[in-house]
């Protein structure tokens, strides 16, 4: 569990999961080495990984965060010294001259009360199927 956890603490969206998984397997692993009569071997090694895990972890942690702040901050954005100066604006379309027909009142509400659309029939014709 503390190599699964060593793994997840190096990848920058998952580290969160290694952060769960070091501390457990910390836990786990002095239970192991205060258990009597059992080999401790893979008890210290667990220890061993669980806290050059959460090194690992805590310097990718620092790293993306740093590269946030970076990102957040840089001047690599156009300034109003560095940017081109705005082009000049064309002037604004005269208004067309033709006076269009706009529909009054009465023509509108007149076009509101179209007669209703006549209704298909269907038939339906059944056919006898005799053998």
């Amino acid at each position: 569990m503390a190599v699964v956890g060593l793994i997840f603490a190096c990848i920058p969206g998952a580290f969160l999961i290694g952060w769960i998984l070091l501390p457990v397997s910390f836990v786990l692993g002095i239970v192991g080495v205060a258990l009597s009569g059992k080999k401790k071997g893979t008890s210290i090694a667990a220890i061993i990984v669980a806290v050059i895990g959460t090194i690992v972890g805590i310097i990718v942690f620092l790293a993306v965060i740093s590269s946030a702040v970076d990102d957040a901050f840089s001047d690599d954005d156009l300034t109003a010294e560095d940017s081109a100066p705005p082009k000049p604006r064309s002037p604004p379309r005269a208004a067309k001259t033709t006076r269009e027909r706009r529909p009054t009142s009465q023509t509108v509400s007149s076009s509101l009360r179209r007669a209703p659309a006549p209704r298909a029939r269907a038939t339906i014709r059944f056919r006898s199927v005799t053998r």
